[in-house]
């Protein structure tokens, strides 16, 4: 098999600073309310993301299990560091799989998961860093692979190493 790739810049943005940020309030009868939750990255099927053209994108407080936190509202900043390292832009000999970059992401997750006010129950945090690659499959499904680590500081932070499909926010 043979694979051209192309090295340097192209005309696209090279580094970007993304923020995120989401809440999410639940109300209703507090005997019959579940909550709302907030978490790191469950387990998934990657095979299935990828068919079904679905993936996991922003509201995760990653370096955390998942579902770690709930209550009434949750309130999550996501602050991330891209920059690129590799421009592919190439197929595979003639295999139906075009691979086109791959980045690098470091990130800061902050959020918390309340019965009471934003400011009453500890914000939690978690640290670490991705690297992503984008890619085609049969000329019209795309991919975004994320692999990376996570760490969430206190008591409820783990060591979090995952292999994803999803696009990030």
């Amino acid at each position: 098999m043979e694979s051209v790739c192309h090295l340097g810049r192209t005309p696209e943005i090279v580094r970007t600073l993304p923020v995120a940020s989401m809440e999410a309030f639940r109300g209703g009868d507090p005997d019959r309310r579940e909550g709302v939750r907030l978490g790191g990255i469950p387990e998934r099927d990657l095979i299935e993301d990828i068919l079904e053209e679905r993936g996991l994108a922003a509201g995760l407080l990653r370096g955390f299990n998942p579902d770690a936190f709930r209550g009434d509202q949750i309130h999550l900043l996501n602050l991330e560091y891209r920059f690129p390292i590799w421009y592919l832009h190439n197929g595979i000999s003639g295999l139906p799989v075009f691979l086109e970059r791959l980045h690098g992401a470091i990130f800061v997750d902050v959020g918390t998961a309340t019965l009471a006010g934003i400011f009453d129950d500890p914000w939690q945090v978690g640290l670490g860093a991705e690297l992503r690659l984008g890619a085609q499959f049969l000329l019209d499904t795309p991919a975004n692979f994320r692999l990376g680590i996570a760490h969430g500081l206190g008591e409820f932070g783990i060591f979090q190493y995952y292999l994803i499909a999803g696009t990030g926010f």
